[in-house]
């Protein structure tokens, strides 16, 4: 009897980030950030005249995503040929492949078109979406509300300045990560719930009352043991019972500043993604980070319902 190989992995692993469950979970929720919350596409959505050619023009990126992808892993299938049949060219680290198949490779026309595109793609998008997002979300409302356009226009400049140089500086510092896709895709699982469970809650606005409570409370317990998988027992209970204590106390301080609420909900959140991802790395949790998103995304909305305080009970 031939057994065919499965090209998907349907075991029902928590600490598997590569099965069917976690990838199609994970996949579903990034393109829930990507597409909802990411600074960058928006800005290209609010740049059409219409309500319906903004919808016109996700849909289109959403198919043309398809495409794209597969160009992508074509131009590495095709790499990885190269340099299997040409073992003596291959570069001494395969995450600078392409770089180093442009260098020595490619004739000169085809190494400064290379060259163009990397450079266009890094200061394009962005860094303009940085750069907006400071002035309009940090800069305007908390610094100076009260400059000219002029003025904001030279900060925006100065912005895209100053992030260019930070990003090269973490660029610089990943310089000792091997697999970079990866460690993109984890930092997204810590920063991306707590933007897309706010951006999720802003739009379902659902009426808070005292049974909601209760039940997002309860939603957030049922969270608890999933995030600490494969941990001891007292661990989950003393997890639990720590993060009701910082709950309460978060809710007393947006009781007294209402508008900081979801800002609060989403530094808990990210702060909490960011120790269970650690604490896997360090093998003290089992859980796979391919559900961080996941779970993070259900405790920004479930946190940002406890503590809104500016809707009537």
């Amino acid at each position: 009897m031939l057994i065919m190989p499965s090209i998907f992995n349907f075991k029902l692993d928590l600490n598997d980030p590569t099965t069917f469950w976690a990838g199609t979970a994970n996949a579903f929720f990034v393109g829930l950030a990507i597409f909802g919350t990411d600074q960058e596409l928006v800005q290209r959505l609010l740049t059409v005249q219409t309500r319906k050619k903004s919808q016109q023009a996700i849909i289109s990126t959403i198919f043309a995503s398809l495409p794209m992808l597969c160009i992508y892993l074509s131009i590495g299938t095709l790499l990885y040929v190269f340099y299997a049949n040409q073992p003596s060219l291959a570069p001494a680290e395969a995450k600078g492949v392409l770089s180093h198949f442009a260098v020595h490779e490619l004739p000169a026309g085809f190494k400064g078109l290379i060259l163009a595109a990397v450079i266009l793609a890094s200061i394009d998008s962005p860094l303009a979406s940085l750069s907006s997002s400071f002035v309009m979300d940090i800069y305007k409302p908390l610094i100076n509300s009260t400059g000219s356009g002029r003025h904001y226009l030279f900060i925006s400049r100065a912005g895209v300045v100053g992030f260019g140089i930070v990003l090269a500086f973490i660029a610089f510092a990943c310089k000792p990560i091997q697999s970079v896709l990866w460690f993109a895709f984890q930092v997204l699982a810590v920063t991306g719930p707590a933007l897309l469970g706010v951006f999720l809650y802003g739009i379902f606005s659902p009426k808070v009352s005292f049974n909601g409570r209760m039940l997002a409370v309860l939603g957030i317990l049922i969270m608890v043991p999933i995030g600490v998988y494969g941990a001891a027992t007292w661990v989950v209970w003393v997890v639990a019972g720590s993060l009701i204590i910082v709950l309460q106390g978060l809710r007393v301080i947006s009781s007294r500043y209402p508008a900081m609420s979801n800002t609060m909900a989403m530094v808990l959140t990210s702060s909490l993604m960011l120790a269970i991802l650690l604490l896997g790395k360090a093998e003290y949790l089992k859980l796979a980070w391919s559900w961080l998103i996941v779970i993070g995304t259900f405790m920004t909305f479930l946190t940002a319902y406890l503590l809104d305080s500016k809707k009537p009970l």
